[in-house]
């Protein structure tokens, strides 16, 4: 079944939505995939997109926590370095051949969506605002 972007996930915040929205497709793509069957063919590219929306957004996120001193900065980044640190795992289980992956990683990511975008992350703006980020 196909994810797709609602205005509810919006920080209102551009950049930072159209990032959440590469997000959004990645995770669509997977939970496409398991629902026709195919995870198989493209689990190996959901997990080079995952990283790489780590190091592009995380680190985006992380660079401006520093630089305005948000003061959920530590508890924030522990998010963020538990979210590597998962898909690190990911991707060891994967060369593995783990059998339950795609199910566990839709899982995971469906929780980061609700979890982490849509709480944690709305917690910045007030400060990224405050700071000249809109």
């Amino acid at each position: 079944m196909a994810i797709i972007w609602k205005e509810e996930y919006s920080l209102g915040i551009e950049g930072i939505d159209n990032q959440h929205k590469k997000f959004i497709a990645i995770l669509s793509s997977l939970s496409k995939a398991l629902s026709e069957r195919r995870e198989k063919d493209i689990i190996a590219d959901i997990l080079l997109d995952l990283q790489e929306y780590a190091e592009m957004h995380l680190a985006f996120e992380e660079k401006y926590f520093e630089k305005f001193h948000y003061e959920n900065e530590e508890e924030h980044n522990k998010e963020h370095r538990y979210y590597r640190w998962k898909i690190q795992e990911f991707i060891d289980r994967h060369k593995a051949e783990d059998q339950l992956l795609s199910i566990e990683m839709l899982h995971f990511l469906e929780d980061w969506l609700e979890e982490h975008i849509m709480k944690s992350d709305k917690k910045y703006v007030e400060c990224f605002r405050r700071n000249g980020i809109k």
